[in-house]
Protein backbone atom coordinates (compact mmCIF):
# COMPACT_ATOMS: atom_id res chain seq x y z
CA UNK A 1 0.00 0.00 0.00
CA UNK A 2 1.25 3.32 -0.80
CA UNK A 3 0.47 6.38 1.62
CA UNK A 4 0.83 9.49 -0.16
CA UNK A 5 -0.17 13.45 1.28
CA UNK A 6 -3.02 14.37 1.55
CA UNK A 7 -4.61 16.72 -0.99
CA UNK A 8 -6.08 20.38 0.38
CA UNK A 9 -9.77 19.45 -0.62
CA UNK A 10 -9.19 16.27 1.63
CA UNK A 11 -8.22 17.78 4.38
CA UNK A 12 -11.84 18.98 5.75
CA UNK A 13 -13.11 15.28 5.12
CA UNK A 14 -10.14 14.03 6.71
CA UNK A 15 -10.10 16.19 9.70
CA UNK A 16 -14.24 15.29 10.09
CA UNK A 17 -13.09 11.36 10.84
CA UNK A 18 -10.49 12.03 13.29
CA UNK A 19 -12.87 13.76 15.66
CA UNK A 20 -15.72 11.29 14.91
CA UNK A 21 -13.08 8.64 15.56
CA UNK A 22 -12.46 10.40 18.93
CA UNK A 23 -15.68 10.70 20.06
CA UNK A 24 -15.90 6.54 19.32
CA UNK A 25 -12.97 6.23 21.27
CA UNK A 26 -14.45 8.47 24.38
CA UNK A 27 -17.42 6.39 24.20
CA UNK A 28 -15.46 3.38 24.26
CA UNK A 29 -13.67 4.80 27.42
CA UNK A 30 -17.05 5.83 29.18
CA UNK A 31 -18.47 1.98 28.28
CA UNK A 32 -15.73 -0.04 30.05
CA UNK A 33 -15.46 2.61 32.70
CA UNK A 34 -19.01 2.17 33.76
CA UNK A 35 -18.33 -2.26 33.45
CA UNK A 36 -15.16 -1.52 36.00
CA UNK A 37 -17.69 0.01 38.07
CA UNK A 38 -20.53 -2.74 37.56
CA UNK A 39 -18.53 -4.81 38.38
CA UNK A 40 -16.27 -3.56 41.78
CA UNK A 41 -12.96 -3.49 40.00
CA UNK A 42 -11.07 -0.46 41.21
CA UNK A 43 -8.77 0.58 38.34
CA UNK A 44 -9.01 0.53 34.20
CA UNK A 45 -5.46 0.46 32.76
CA UNK A 46 -3.86 0.71 29.05
CA UNK A 47 -0.80 1.60 26.93
CA UNK A 48 -0.51 4.70 24.61
CA UNK A 49 2.78 5.40 23.47
CA UNK A 50 5.15 7.80 25.02
CA UNK A 51 5.52 10.11 21.35
CA UNK A 52 1.59 10.07 21.10
CA UNK A 53 1.10 13.46 22.98
CA UNK A 54 -2.71 13.96 21.70
CA UNK A 55 -4.16 10.63 22.55
CA UNK A 56 -1.80 11.17 25.99
CA UNK A 57 -3.51 15.05 26.57
CA UNK A 58 -6.71 13.35 25.25
CA UNK A 59 -6.39 10.57 28.05
CA UNK A 60 -5.55 13.15 30.67
CA UNK A 61 -8.40 15.25 29.84
CA UNK A 62 -10.54 12.49 30.94
CA UNK A 63 -8.94 11.72 34.35
CA UNK A 64 -6.24 9.05 33.41
CA UNK A 65 -2.84 9.49 35.03
CA UNK A 66 0.16 8.45 33.42
CA UNK A 67 2.27 5.90 35.40
CA UNK A 68 5.32 7.46 34.67
CA UNK A 69 7.06 5.19 37.33
CA UNK A 70 6.45 1.87 35.95
CA UNK A 71 8.41 0.47 32.29
CA UNK A 72 6.88 -2.12 29.88
CA UNK A 73 9.31 -5.00 29.06
CA UNK A 74 8.83 -7.62 26.28
CA UNK A 75 10.38 -10.99 25.74
CA UNK A 76 10.30 -12.03 22.18
CA UNK A 77 11.41 -14.41 19.18
CA UNK A 78 14.93 -15.76 20.30
CA UNK A 79 15.19 -14.40 23.82
CA UNK A 80 11.43 -15.88 24.71
CA UNK A 81 12.19 -19.52 22.66
CA UNK A 82 15.68 -19.03 24.95
CA UNK A 83 13.33 -18.29 28.48
CA UNK A 84 11.06 -21.29 27.60
CA UNK A 85 13.55 -23.44 27.31
CA UNK A 86 15.11 -22.32 31.00
CA UNK A 87 14.31 -25.38 33.83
Amino acid sequence: MKIRSARNDEVDTIAALIKELARYEKALLIHLAKLCVQRGYHRFQWWVLNWNAPSIDFYKGLGAVAMDEWTTMRVEADALRALAALT
